[in-house]
């Protein structure tokens, strides 16, 4: 928590976008959920967009939620 809004989350992201597109790749993916509000704001400011049919419902009350970045 001490280490909250110091940019370091969003530069790992932002490097491994740069690596992904280096390899030649076109998108990057990932999966958060709800409850974990702070990362799925800084994903969704960085670009990524919500790709619900690639969700997991690990349990009823759950929904751990994908998004794409495309690079």
């Amino acid at each position: 928590p001490k280490q909250r809004g110091k940019g370091i989350a969003h530069a790992l992201m932002a490097e491994c976008a740069k690596r992904a597109r280096k390899r030649g790749l076109t998108a990057i993916g990932l999966h958060t959920a709800e409850f974990m509000k702070d990362a799925k704001q800084m994903y969704e400011n960085m670009g990524f967009v919500r790709v619900p049919q690639y969700d997991h419902h690990p349990v009823p009350t759950l929904t751990i939620m994908a998004y794409r970045l495309d690079i």
